[in-house]
């Protein structure tokens, strides 16, 4: 399955998600895991704008962000209103030291 593929099937109806971001804590060398569900609104159009403000916040006020031959593609927005979150780590009483 492609990405766009991916993003057609959401622009059609909402999707419940599943996002999981992991890291590995270097104090303890425990692995930290957020998962966190959610449902998922895409809308198309609205990237480069998005990805332009979001330059200047990250890398500057001087930032020019996405590059020139990307800015005509007007891409996708991935909005996602979680529903409740899971994991290992210490925003987890069972993952907490």
């Amino acid at each position: 399955m492609t990405g766009s593929h991916t993003v057609q099937l959401l622009l059609k109806r909402g999707h419940t998600v599943r996002v999981i971001a992991h890291n590995e804590d270097e104090r303890s060398m425990r692995l930290q895991e957020l998962v966190f569900y959610g449902n998922a609104r895409v809308t198309e159009g609205g990237a480069v704008d998005l990805l332009q403000r979001l330059a200047r916040i990250y890398l500057g006020p001087n930032a020019d962000y996405p590059p020139a031959a990307m800015r005509n593609i007007p891409g996708y927005i991935t909005r996602i209103t979680p529903t409740h979150f899971a994991g290992v780590g210490p925003w987890n009483a069972q993952g907490a030291e």
